[in-house]
């Protein structure tokens, strides 16, 4: 025993000064001092103004029934139902038929003066996590509803008045775009536009005497509706507060069975070791600086320039442990974001090329010779390709639903 004890110690002795090492890098008393948040994560929020279309559209006394199956919702994710409507006109018209009094209210909240900037988030004090976002449901149907009754004005011949359908949806889409604050809010305001966008090009193969109108709804974005800047200042005031709140959060644990709770829980509510909030949220807002440095030209910008290949980082770190796999887990995501918001500008040459090319009757065997001859920005000339009736942009991102969203059905050849 004295033998096996005497080989033993060493390695004992070893192993527990390395528990050591490691308590003293990942306690409390580790953690680093506070310091200010940069500036550039630190915009004044947009001001809403007035009338607010998000406070309009949270009227209770308007009960929304929009239906879920076919033909309104239709198709896999990413897909439009444009054509699926103008195909199942009247079963569009029955469902409709629910809506009820939310015309009424769609009507009054996509009305010229309307202000969309999305109230800003307040966290509080204690467990942001449980901050209430505001309610996009009613938004989205009714820039759905909008879109559906501009198909519908067109099956039935009235023009002018489909025209009026898309330039509220046109509204709401830009507004969206441009008053949007947290990520939800924007990835919302990029999925109502790349639909809006894919209506527009469709309802010109459509309707040709349309396309010289619709082409005005087709315009430039703004440069705030392809900025990063308030999404990103947003997500990273969210990933502080959180961060900084973890101290606390064992103390809403307490109430909870332990075999309710998680790993982490479990784990780190015993002495708070192995991750240290001051320093994971100094080190998340270097990520989010980063992304906004790289972005500040917008997300086309930060699209293009995004490095190939991405440097892998360790997900262990002797001080901080559990923060720095955190930190590793969160980065791959925002890339995709950045992406996703530069398709929105993609998706709308893509519709304009649409668009353009039944308002010049391009015949089917001049459209290649056409497109390449085509004035585009530099960042997405080459995204452009075409198939024997679709017109492709190649999305940034490497994903079945974004290639869907870009491909455009082309006009009828004259």
């Amino acid at each position: 025993m004295k033998t096996f004890w005497r080989w033993i110690r060493w390695p004992l002795a070893a192993l527990a000064l390395l528990v050591l090492s490691w308590l003293a890098f990942n306690g409390p008393w580790a953690d680093a001092a506070p310091k200010p948040r940069p500036q550039a994560l630190t915009p004044a929020p947009l001001q809403v103004g007035e009338p607010s279309a998000y406070a309009l559209l949270r009227d209770k006394s308007v009960k929304v029934g929009f239906p879920t199956a076919a033909p309104l919702q239709c198709g896999t994710s990413g897909s439009d139902c444009t054509q699926v409507w103008l195909d199942q006109g009247g079963a569009l018209r029955e469902q409709l038929k629910s809506a009820g009094d939310f015309a009424r209210v769609c009507e009054a909240a996509t009305a010229e003066g309307v202000s969309w900037v999305e109230p800003a988030l307040k966290l509080p004090e204690r467990n942001p996590a449980a901050v209430l976002f505001p309610d996009f449901k009613n938004i989205t149907s009714c820039f759905l509803w909008l879109r559906a009754q501009a198909v519908l004005a067109v099956l039935d011949g009235k023009d002018a008045q489909a025209l009026q359908f898309l330039l509220r949806a046109d509204r709401s889409v830009r507004g969206e775009l441009d008053g949007a604050q947290t990520l939800i809010g924007h990835a919302i305001a990029w999925s109502m536009a790349r639909r809006q966008f894919q209506t527009v090009a469709v309802l010109a193969g459509a309707r040709p005497q349309l396309a010289v109108q619709l082409q005005e709804l087709l315009r430039p974005l703004s440069p705030a509706a392809l900025t990063t800047q308030r999404w990103l200042a947003s997500e990273s005031a969210f990933t502080q507060a959180i961060t900084r709140d973890l101290p606390r959060s064992c103390e809403y644990m307490r109430d909870v069975p332990p075999e309710s709770r998680g790993w982490f829980d479990r784990f780190w509510c015993v002495g708070q070791l192995g991750l240290l909030p001051e320093l994971t949220a100094q080190q998340m807002d270097a990520v989010y600086l980063q992304l906004a440095e790289r972005t500040h030209e917008g997300a086309v910008q930060g699209a293009v320039h995004r490095p190939k290949e991405v440097v892998e980082t360790s997900a262990w770190a002797w001080r901080n442990s559990i923060g720095q796999v955190l930190l590793v887990a969160a980065q791959p995501q925002w890339g995709q974001y950045i992406d996703r918001q530069a398709e929105v500008e993609l998706s709308r040459q893509a519709a304009e090329l649409v668009v353009r090319m039944a308002i010049e009757k391009v015949p089917a065997a001049q459209r290649q010779a056409w497109l390449q001859a085509q004035a585009l920005p530099p960042e997405t000339k080459d995204r452009f390709s075409l198939k024997p009736d679709q017109l492709v942009a190649k999305p940034w991102r490497d994903d079945a639903d974004a290639a869907r969203q870009l491909t455009f059905q082309l006009p009828p050849s004259p």
